[in-house]
Parts: structure tokens; C-alpha cells; sequence
């Protein structure tokens, strides 16, 4: 069980985000999204991998907030003062996430 959120809601969060939820652990697996009630097998089998186990805490403080997203967005809006000036070309990517998520219980 998670804190905060339901399992449901925190799987919406990550598809939202660009992630992907899987149900099986392998080295491809990017995170382990680890409940209070996660079992030893799947703990195990993560760690036997190196994937990256980490909290519900630790997902949310990954996905930027509304205000982080409009705050980024201000910094990369082109501006442009002179209305005769000539265009401009800008390029703006968006950090990397995760690529795949496990739930576990």
C-alpha cells in the first residue's frame, strides 16, 4: 500500500509523465516503485538486478510540478522585442524520465 496515493493514481502519474508500467521485474526495468507491504521475493529479485527500489516519496519528488513545468516554460519561451528582427530557431528538450515502472505491493 502506498501513503499518499493509490496504486491506480500513481500508475496515471507515470503514464502522464512518460513512463511505463510493466508487471514483471527485469534489468530493463528503470524503477521499482516499492509499497509498505512490497514482498521479499520482488525486493529480492530487484536488488539481484540493481533496479533502483525506490518510495512513493521518491516517485513524486521525480514528476515536476505544475509550477515547475511553468516556471521552465517561461525560461525556454523564445522572446522576441524587435518585430522586424528575423526569426529565430529554438530548440527546447524536456529532462529524460524513467522508462518503466513497477507498482509493488
Amino acid at each position: 500500500m502506498f501513503e499518499q496515493h493509490s496504486r491506480e493514481e500513481l500508475q496515471q502519474l507515470i503514464v502522464q509523465n512518460g513512463g511505463k508500467i510493466t508487471g514483471s521485474i527485469s534489468k530493463k526495468l528503470s524503477y521499482l516503485v516499492a509499497g509498505d507491504k512490497m514482498g521479499p521475493a520482488k525486493r529480492e529479485k530487484a536488488t539481484e538486478l540493481k533496479v533502483p527500489i525506490i518510495s512513493e516519496t521518491d516517485l513524486l519528488a521525480m514528476i515536476p510540478t505544475e509550477t515547475q513545468t511553468a516556471d521552465e516554460d517561461e525560461v525556454l519561451a523564445p522572446q522576441n522585442l524587435d518585430s522586424s528582427a528575423e526569426t529565430a530557431s529554438t530548440e527546447t528538450f524536456s529532462a529524460p524520465t524513467g522508462t518503466a515502472n513497477d507498482l509493488g505491493k
